[in-house]
């Protein structure tokens, strides 16, 4: 069984998108937020893949033709901005994952993706492990230089999104505890 992986950091609006918003410092400030993403884009995109999964037969012969294969965007960090087609989902995928923070966000736009899913899978995590994680993070990616510098953009950005993810949640079909597996993570 083959599986395929979709992030929906490809969705990311780029930099110069977010230039053009009414508020482009405040746009580069809180990106990640909903908002910073073309979730229209997004929803069509998942809308493709439904269809695709739901209309794809299998080959006899084995070999999938090219038009049956699906490029998605996904994001450079390196870069800080989203890459297209940067990766390609092939029919015999006979599962897609895909993840992100919002796909189980009850806001417009954003909760019709729960309904194109099979499953809808939530991985709880307390906010303030997820804080002092995303904080270490923003360290070692080389977003901030110090930690404080991380906790100071979580708690400006990430901890906002996190807070409205739990008070917006679409109930999952399955919800998954996460925990820590380093006494540093």
């Amino acid at each position: 069984m083959q599986a395929a992986l979709l992030s929906m950091d490809g969705f990311h609006l780029s930099r110069r998108e977010l230039d053009e918003l009414p508020n482009p410092k405040e746009a580069h400030i809180r990106r990640g937020a909903p908002w910073t993403f073309d979730v229209s884009r997004f929803v069509t995109f998942m809308h493709q893949i439904r269809q695709w999964a739901d209309n794809t037969p299998l080959p006899k012969e084995g070999k999938w033709p090219s038009d049956h294969v699906l490029s998605a965007p996904t994001f450079d960090h390196e870069a800080k901005d989203p890459v297209e087609e940067g990766i390609f989902i092939t029919p015999d995928a006979s599962i897609i994952i895909v993840e992100g923070n919002y796909l189980l966000l009850d806001e417009p736009g954003w909760r019709d993706l729960a309904t194109l899913c099979d499953y809808r899978i939530f991985v709880e995590t307390d906010l303030l492990e997820a804080r002092d994680r995303t904080a270490k993070r923003h360290v070692q990616a080389g977003i901030e230089k110090t930690l404080e510098d991380g906790y100071r953009r979580v708690d400006t950005n990430d901890y906002l999104n996190g807070i409205s993810i739990q008070e917006k949640l679409i109930v999952p079909d399955i919800v998954v505890k996460s925990v820590s597996v380093h006494a540093d993570a």
